[in-house]
């Protein structure tokens, strides 16, 4: 075999099976040639000037999102597969929604950490939009009409609502409701 493109080959078969795995001679040399002109064509087709555009068109700007909307996404991204309810319509009110098993054990007022992880991105939800306030923190009692345990439970998360940064006058009164859910309503 012949020298290509001024390289010696070895004389040694060791050495010529090293030479190949090192470096691999993928083409005789004349092909490398004739390959490195159609190269060279088909960049300087690249070189050349895109063609001038004479209309001005204005560029697309998104809507900018309404602040709970953007709220809307960031839990709802936390709590994708999850049994907690992220809800809003149009530009409206966001509606947060905990199935009770997941809020309180039977027969106590304290919050359960499901309910607590909950609360803790809301309230933080709350700290960053600043005008928006929660309009309805509502649990539900045991029994349908147990609106006394309903109105303690809901007393206790405004309590942690308001422990964790948010300001009394940005929480409702706490309220009972029927539905097996805890309920909150954030309204700008």
């Amino acid at each position: 075999m012949e020298p290509c493109c001024g390289d010696a080959l070895p004389r040694n078969d060791l050495a010529r099976r090293v030479r190949r795995i090192m470096k691999p001679d993928l083409a005789p040399c004349r092909w490398r040639g004739a390959a490195l002109v159609v190269v060279a064509a088909a960049l300087s087709g690249c070189a050349s000037a895109p063609p001038e555009r004479h209309e001005k068109v204005p560029p697309v700007l998104p809507s900018p999102a309404s602040p709970l909307a953007t709220e809307r996404r960031w839990l709802d991204a936390w709590f994708h597969g999850t049994p907690v309810r992220i809800a809003q319509h149009d530009d409206g009110p966001l509606e947060v929604d905990v199935p009770l098993e997941f809020s309180f054990d039977a027969g106590r007022s304290r919050v359960k950490p499901p309910l607590a992880a909950v609360l803790a991105k809301v309230a933080e939800s709350l700290r960053r939009v600043p005008h928006a306030r929660l309009q309805r923190i509502a649990a539900p009692g045991d029994v349908a009409g147990d609106s006394i345990l309903g109105q303690q439970r809901a007393g206790h998360v405004r309590n942690y609502l308001r422990d964790h940064g948010v300001q009394t006058s940005r929480l409702a009164p706490p309220s009972s409701t029927i539905d097996a859910k805890v309920s909150l309503r954030i309204e700008p």
